[in-house]
């Protein structure tokens, strides 16, 4: 039995545990504070926040402000440069009817500089049984050459330390994670380990 439930183990997972994840307005009230780059952006730029956040259907502004801002009350002690963002909120003006049903299982991803858009399998995050390129791997590879540039550090060598080497972002996230404790929102659950304890993949000539 796990003394602390908020924390998972690959190995729990592999024998049949279900893995566990915040919802999406826990993600976006995490963001509010620590910013959408993630940690890894994070080494070279400061904190992007959302502006405003549009709602095609089931509009209503206070259980949308309460999710994604006001439950988390005041915070203080966050690094320089980061701060709790409170975005404009609002609904389509011709609201859309909402039919339930079972989400698709593909996802796209695309830049304005992109010749097209990738398509996703989102149950198994690949591109026809190849890496795509979102996730944890490429980003990790497009990250390791800006950081031999840009950063006077020791590199990681793992997924993980790069993420660990983000001090402020991640004093950030925990001031956000002992906020939704003390607020009584319950632990942030945090996913195994195992999966950013990687490196870089060299490849053979």
């Amino acid at each position: 039995m796990q003394s602390d439930p908020s924390i998972q183990t690959w190995d729990g997972v592999l024998q049949g545990e279900r893995l566990r994840t915040m919802s999406c307005s826990d993600k976006i009230a995490k963001w509010n504070v620590v910013g959408i780059q993630g940690a890894l952006l994070s080494k070279f730029i400061g904190p992007i926040y959302l502006k405003s956040i549009i709602l095609g259907s089931l509009y209503h502004s206070h259980h949308l402000a309460r999710a994604v801002t006001q439950r988390l009350g005041s915070i203080e002690g966050l690094p320089p440069s980061y701060k709790h963002n409170f975005p404009s909120l609002s609904g389509i003006s011709n609201p859309e009817m909402r039919a339930p049903g079972k989400a698709p299982n593909i996802s796209l991803n695309w830049t304005i500089e992109d010749n097209g858009f990738e398509v996703i399998n989102s149950t198994t995050g690949k591109v026809d049984l190849k890496t795509s390129r979102v996730s944890k791997q490429s980003l990790y590879e497009n990250f390791m050459p800006l950081w031999k540039k840009l950063v006077s550090e020791q590199e990681p060598k793992s997924y993980w330390d790069a993420k660990m080497a983000a001090t402020d972002y991640q004093m950030a996230k925990q001031i956000l994670v002992k906020k939704f404790e003390k607020q009584g929102l319950g632990q942030w659950v945090k996913k195994p380990m195992e999966q950013d304890m990687f490196g870089l993949v060299v490849q053979q000539s």
